[in-house]
């Protein structure tokens, strides 16, 4: 039998943008898609090839969850790779992947093919300044 869900998300996002490593480390705060609440924090390196490897951690209220849900935090690393990489010509497709030791309810998101956040990241005033450093030489 099927249950009526009616869930929704509400979830704030902060960026920290680290230059000299090219790391850039992401905090959400809110709702989750399971109606946990809480933090999930994602840690990223993003390479000259355009390749991105990163981690994220959940530190989410289950306490009231059943089964192995309960109490779990959910972790899990990803890397993306720009397809360009593999090709003469230039484009915008990627290929995702990511792995995490059980899939679970636990800190889940929406998964987006690009945030708004790495959408417009070049034209950031840390990522804009240092890529005109780079002009100039």
């Amino acid at each position: 039998e099927l249950q009526e869900l009616d869930s929704h998300t509400l979830l704030g996002n902060i960026f920290y943008y680290y230059s000299p490593l090219n790391i850039t480390l992401q905090t959400q705060a809110g709702r989750f898609l399971a109606g946990d609440e809480g933090l999930r924090f994602v840690f990223s390196r993003q390479y000259d090839t355009g390749a991105r490897v990163g981690f994220w951690y959940s530190l989410t209220d289950t306490s009231d969850f059943t089964g192995f849900n309960k109490d779990y935090n959910d972790k899990g690393l990803y890397i993306q790779l720009p397809l360009g990489m593999f090709t003469d010509r230039h484009t915008q497709r990627q290929l995702d992947y990511s792995m995490s030791p059980w899939t679970r309810d636990v800190g889940a998101v929406v998964h987006h093919w690009q945030d708004l956040y790495h959408f417009g990241a070049d034209l950031t005033p840390a990522r804009f300044f240092d890529d005109l450093e780079q002009f100039a030489k």
